[in-house]
């Protein structure tokens, strides 16, 4: 979904070796290794899809390569409860969830300070405003979008 690179450097090592010499050199690439800055959402983000690893002395020297799939995170989402209620009111799908459930109570000018709060906190410390009904449909629409 973002133009990104044809290769990209995600591991390295610099080792010696005297003539005729191995070594066995191991890397991890975990899920984070293929994260990107989408600038449009403001965060980091990872595309599923086909990959291939190349192992090589250089970018023009590869001696070994492999595919894979990345398979999508279950259930992720860019936007959640535990986030900051401003992060999600910042993001337009997020601000469209939170004015359908809590609209009013958010425009509230005594609010404000709680803008810097997770929707999570203020439903522990104020379940009158938001019960754990309501904390578990917008957790539903959230993970939605």
């Amino acid at each position: 979904s973002f133009a990104r690179p044809q290769k990209e450097l995600k591991a390295f090592a610099k080792i010696e070796l005297a003539p005729k010499a191995t070594k066995t050199l191991r890397f991890t690439l975990n899920r984070e290794a293929f994260w990107y800055f989408n600038a449009r959402k403001g965060a980091w983000s990872v595309d599923p899809g086909d990959f291939e690893i190349l192992v090589g002395a250089s970018s023009r020297d590869i001696r070994l390569s492999a595919p894979f799939t990345l398979q999508p995170e279950a259930h992720a989402s860019r936007l959640h409860t535990g986030l900051p209620i401003q992060t999600i009111l910042d993001d337009p799908d997020g601000n469209a969830v939170l004015s359908k459930h809590i609209g009013g109570f958010i425009l509230m000018a005594d609010m404000s300070m709680a803008r810097g709060m997770t929707i999570e906190q203020v439903a522990e410390n104020h379940p009158t405003y938001i019960s754990r009904e309501l904390l578990a449909a917008i957790a539903d629409d959230l993970a939605k979008v």
